[in-house]
């Protein structure tokens, strides 16, 4: 398994939904009180780019068509379909990607 560091969890801001990208993976990162969460950022129903969305405590509402996504399970709370997670490790306040 690969580490692949993303960020310093000092250069989040709580409550906040951020990008990145490895090669050709867009990876969601969602910072909440409760903890770090990795999804793929394309909303699996029209395509849209999750880093918009707007973040609610449990969930992530699509910014083009108002589908919502549970940032922890990847599950959406409209329909059957469900997020890519990624796995991820922090260490020294290093967050890392495992690829």
């Amino acid at each position: 398994m690969v580490k692949i560091k993303l960020c310093n969890i000092k250069d989040l801001k709580i409550n906040s939904v951020n990008l990145f990208k490895n090669k050709n993976t867009k990876i969601l990162l969602t910072y909440t009180k409760d903890g770090i969460y990795l999804t793929e950022a394309i909303c699996l129903h029209m395509g849209a780019p999750l880093e918009k969305a707007q973040l609610f405590e449990n969930y992530l509402q699509c910014p083009w068509h108002g589908c919502k996504w549970d940032f922890k399970s990847g599950k959406c709370l409209n329909n059957s379909m469900k997020l890519k997670q990624f796995n991820h490790e922090q260490i020294d306040g290093e967050i890392y990607y495992l690829e």
